[in-house]
């Protein structure tokens, strides 16, 4: 039976399945402003239906204790024949107030699951606001947003590699991988870390990467410099 394949839930989306909302403005003129990252309830819900399959989970909603909303996301485990539920919940929102009170506590339980989590390590940065007249002229992908009860644009930012889907497999990566794994292995280094201290450090895994990538990333393990921060990593 298919046990509940949690990395795949908490996998990056898609950079069009990512909303930004103005976090705080600055008191400057022109503004500055800080964005905040998040997804929308469908693209939860899809990405529920992906992975787990759309009857193998459901969502369920009860009074919070102080006012809004509890939502419950409960996912079949088939490893272990049994129903799995996280909880979290939401204040209803000053806009459609039981309906967005119901999608934020949707989205909060959802992140208990790790769908979307990533999203909160994005960091903080604050953002040049453009004039509606410059933002219709030159063709940048901006955010229409209201700051201090103006409409303005914001150049939608581009997120790191680590927040991307990862890239699909190097055609190449079949003819590559037993020279690739043999090489690691002289060095009693295995690939499933490797793998993973790439993507902790925000670069494809090898198998995503091109004949090139992954023969400059072989010389650097074979450093000092290298070697030993993996071994940082490894030991941290």
């Amino acid at each position: 039976m298919k046990s509940i394949d949690y990395e795949a839930l908490a996998s990056p989306f898609p950079p069009d399945d990512i909303e930004w909302r103005v976090g705080h403005a600055s008191k400057k003129t022109p503004p500055t402003c800080t964005l905040l990252a998040y997804l929308t309830a469908r693209a939860v819900m899809d990405r529920l239906d992906a992975v787990v399959g759309p009857n193998n989970w459901q969502d369920t909603y009860k009074p919070g204790p102080d006012g809004g909303i509890m939502c419950s996301i409960a996912v079949w485990d088939g490893s272990k024949e049994c129903w799995i539920s996280k909880s979290d919940g939401a204040e209803n929102t000053n806009i459609e107030a039981i309906k967005g009170g119901y999608s934020g506590a949707f989205k909060r339980a959802a992140v208990k699951w790790g769908i979307g989590r990533y999203l909160y390590s994005l960091g903080t940065e604050w953002h040049d606001v453009v004039e509606h007249y410059s933002a219709k002229r030159d063709g940048v992908d901006y955010i229409k947003a209201k700051v201090d009860g103006s409409w303005v644009f914001i150049k939608r930012p581009d997120l790191p590699e680590w927040a991307l889907p990862e890239r699909p497999k190097d055609p190449s990566w079949y003819d590559d991988q037993a020279a690739f794994c043999s090489e690691l292995s002289n060095n009693g280094l295995k690939y499933e870390d490797v793998a993973s201290w790439c993507k902790d450090m925000g670069r494809p895994r090898p198998s995503r990467m091109d004949s090139n990538g992954r023969s400059r990333l072989l010389d650097y393990l074979n450093s000092k410099e290298g070697l030993d921060r993996f071994s940082s990593w490894r030991n941290g």
